[in-house]
């Protein structure tokens, strides 16, 4: 399934609204693989990486207005 297949899903865009009080729309996707028994992804904030940009004409001006979405879409056991 496209990550934008997934991304787009009325159930995610729903929250994402509600959380942010406002339209919401997808800037970037990434799928990131990780191998059995690999070690995680320590608990960070992604905020300071995003700075005000303009990508093909879509403006971000407030970063706080920016929400990250992580899904696992394997059984996580921890």
């Amino acid at each position: 399934m496209p990550i934008s297949r997934i991304a787009n899903d009325s159930r995610i865009i729903d929250i994402c609204k509600e959380l942010l009080n406002d339209d919401v729309y997808l800037f970037k996707d990434m799928a990131v693989l990780k191998e059995p028994n690999a070690d995680g992804f320590e608990l960070h904030q992604d905020y300071a990486w995003w700075q005000p940009v303009d990508n093909n004409n879509f403006k971000i001006l407030n970063p706080s207005k920016i929400i990250s979405v992580v899904i696992s879409i394997n059984e996580a056991t921890e």
